[in-house]
């Protein structure tokens, strides 16, 4: 039995290795702002769990949220 300090890890990906430095960075970046998004959608939407798994009641249950909080907040800038 190996111990943790005997474990290596390799990290290999084919679809990186053919690509080049400044591609890799800007996948990663577009992934970061996925990341962001979802972050902001538990923050302020509340959405803990999707009701149906397709792709129309994700759209949905995300969607008019947004457009709500969206509605609201520009409604605060008008009246104050």
């Amino acid at each position: 039995m190996k111990t943790s300090a005997q474990i290596q890890f390799t990290v290999f990906s084919p679809i990186t290795s053919r690509l080049r430095h400044s591609t890799v960075v800007k996948l990663y970046r577009e992934g970061w702002q996925i990341e962001l998004f979802f972050k902001w959608i538990k923050q302020h939407l509340h959405i803990k769990t999707f009701f149906e798994n397709t792709r129309n009641a994700v759209f949905a249950q995300i969607w008019i949220p947004s457009v709500t909080v969206f509605c609201l907040s520009l409604l605060r800038n008008i009246i104050c």
